[in-house]
Parts: C-alpha cells; structure tokens; sequence
C-alpha cells in the first residue's frame, strides 16, 4: 500500500493515503476493548492484485473536487460555450465525482494530529489548485477542503466529501432534507419530489432494503450517524451548512455513503428557475471552500 499517515488522539485515529486521492483508509474510535469503525476501513476486492494501490472506492473517504456526482453526458454550457468533460471512471457512464480522487496527493505540512495536503488538477475545461487537511481534535476529525481556479476563464466549481460507513442492521440516519432528486436508469435527476417514507431521516431511520443513490434537498448541515447496538454515533456538522446530502446505499452491501455535498447530482444542466444550484462561480485565482467535522458522540436512545 501506499506510504500511510497515522495521525491519532487518545480517542480516535485517522490513517491517511496522500498518494491514493488524498483518501482516509481508516478513522476509528479507540475505546478500551478495542478500535471501533467509524468509516468503513479499507479492505482489497477480491480481485485486488497482491501489493496493488488500493482503489478510492475501497477506502473509508475521499476528497470530491473539482465537481460532486454526476456531470450528465459529459457536458455542460456556461456563459454561452459547451465544455465537453472527459470521463473520469471507466466503470461509469459519465464524468463522476472530479478527478482529485484519481490524483496523488502531496504533504505540505503534518503533525501528530493533522495533516495537510495539495494537488494541481487539469480536467479540462478545469484547472484547478485543491488543498484539503485533517485534523483530529479531542474526539472529532475536522475536514477543510478547498479549490481555487488556476484556469484562465470564471467555471462553475464543487466540493463534497464521499465518506463510507459500516452498514449493520441497527444503524440508524438522521439528516433534515425537504425534498429528493428522482432519477433515471441512469441515474441522472428527472423530478425533484417530497422525500419518501422509506428515506424520510428527518428522523432517525434505517436504510430500506432497495438501492438508493440520490441528492437530497433542504439540509441543514447537520447530521448524525447511530450504531444502536454498540452505543455509538457521528455528529456531522458543516460549513458553511450545505444544502444537500448524497445517499449511496446499495442493498445487500455492508456499507452505505452518506455524502455532505455543495450541490446535487447533475446541478451544472438543471434547467430554470435553479441554474446550477450549489454550484459556485470562481473568477481566475478565486477560491472556494468546505469544512466537515465528525465527532463521536454516545447513540442516541
């Protein structure tokens, strides 16, 4: 595997991948009788080679820059001109998720406790500088993830963070949300409706057993992850307080992501009256950033 970062509290641990996205292989909870997941630790496919690089998708969390989600056909029109956007998953359909997560990753500062990272990015029509640190304080992991337009015309920017968890039969979601983004067979939003009862986390609610992969309307940036049995939780806290949250969760699966994002799938071709919604405008050399912090709490009751 690539060279690890361990950066560790008395509380929790956070194992941190530069050359693989700038990715976090493991974030636990030291607690007495042992570490405790709080996102899905890495683990090769079966397929994996022997000593092969993980891939992103096989870790615990990765930066999503310059975009989150889906760029629908591969295209999008911003101030009169079509920019085409290469694919950046040979397994997907369309551009996905930026192209950080395929990137390494370089050290520009570290301590015990945090970490810092850069990366120059080019997946035209961007150019883009990305900086992303974590840092452990007490028992919370704070996220900043942030980019700056290094190209030479204004772009549409996006961030998010694309962490997975362990998924068991007690956990429980609770994350506000006002609507949902139906989508095609190809995943691509069609109609924004009211959330169904089956996903409503207004309340603390299990995942049904049916694939979701949907952005969610209306956050407040706060959220929270419960493991009943074992007693434990994440708070999730934003800012500033996203608006939208991405649910992956497929059936069968023992994990789930839940995705604080700055705008939803496919928001750079929704149409009027929400052009773009989440989607922030960078003139050259401006810059725009996130902050996520996940901090273990006791499950609620």
């Amino acid at each position: 595997m690539s060279q690890a970062i361990v950066l560790r509290t008395g509380a929790v641990e956070a194992i941190v991948l530069p050359e693989v996205g700038g990715a976090l292989g493991e974030f636990n909870c030291l607690r007495p009788g042992g570490k405790f997941p709080l996102l899905r630790p890495y683990a090769p496919s079966a397929d994996s080679p022997p000593g092969a690089s993980p891939h992103p998708n096989e870790l615990a969390c990765y930066p999503l820059i310059p975009w989150s989600n889906r760029i629908g056909h591969g295209a999008f029109e911003f101030n009169g001109i079509t920019h085409g956007v290469a694919c950046t998953d040979p397994k997907e359909r369309y551009p996905l998720h930026g192209d950080g997560w395929k990137r390494p990753w370089r050290v520009v500062e570290r301590s015990e406790q945090a970490v810092t990272l850069a990366v120059m990015g080019d997946i035209a029509p961007f150019t883009y500088y990305g900086s992303l640190e974590y840092r452990l304080i007490g028992a919370a992991l704070e996220v900043r993830l942030s980019v700056r337009n290094a190209g030479p015309v204004p772009l549409p920017f996006g961030l998010g963070l694309h962490p997975w968890f362990v998924r068991t039969p007690d956990v429980r979601i609770t994350a506000a949300a006002s609507g949902i983004l139906t989508v095609a067979d190809d995943l691509l939003p069609i109609a924004h409706d009211p959330v169904p009862a089956d996903v409503d986390f207004n309340q603390p609610r299990g995942l049904p057993e049916r694939l979701i992969d949907n952005s969610f309307t209306g956050w407040n940036g706060r959220a929270q992850i419960d493991w009943l049995d074992a007693g434990m939780a994440l708070e999730i806290g934003t800012s500033p307080a996203l608006r939208f949250y991405q649910v992956y969760a497929p059936p069968g699966r023992p994990y789930f992501c839940f995705e604080p994002i700055s705008h939803p799938a496919d928001a750079f071709n929704f149409p009027a009256p929400e052009v773009r919604p989440g989607l922030v405008v960078l003139a050259p050399d401006e810059t725009y950033a996130i902050a996520v912090r996940f901090g273990v709490v006791a499950a609620s009751a």
